[in-house]
């Protein structure tokens, strides 16, 4: 066995991934596949002091199911760990704000999203109700 995954956790739009590695190796690469796809690389990394290995996809997208492993060369072949698949969460409604803000009847920017593509209606009111 090349490695165990000992930690993986899904916070602010980012996947971290550590394995703890079964021997002392140089570096591994770590690969992701996107449902449907192959294996890409997206990172190489050299192990701690301890023996674990930590990496850090910035690029999830929301709502998908993302494959992570890592590899590594050892006596002139490929060594590939077990798969860890994570299902990355869905967005939900989001309200960023307005620019500018306070507006003096300039037109209003509004950042948002939502947690589908399904259709939505927003209504803005002033202070007054109106």
């Amino acid at each position: 066995m090349l490695a165990s995954l000992v930690l993986s956790e899904i916070r602010d739009g980012e996947v971290r991934l550590v394995w703890s590695l079964a021997s002392r190796l140089a570096e591994v690469g770590l690969e992701r596949s996107r449902r449907g796809e192959g294996w890409t690389e997206i990172g190489r990394a050299s192990p701690d002091g301890t023996g674990r290995v930590e990496f850090i996809d910035r690029e999830p997208v929301p709502g998908e199911r993302l494959g992570y492993r890592i590899t590594t060369h050892t006596n002139g072949r490929e060594v590939i760990s077990e798969e860890t698949w994570l299902e990355i969460p869905s967005l939900r409604f989001a309200l960023w704000g307005a620019i500018p803000n306070p507006s003096n009847g300039d037109p209003l920017l509004l950042r948002y999203s939502l947690g589908s593509g399904d259709a939505a209606t927003l209504e803005l009111y002033d202070v007054a109700g109106r």
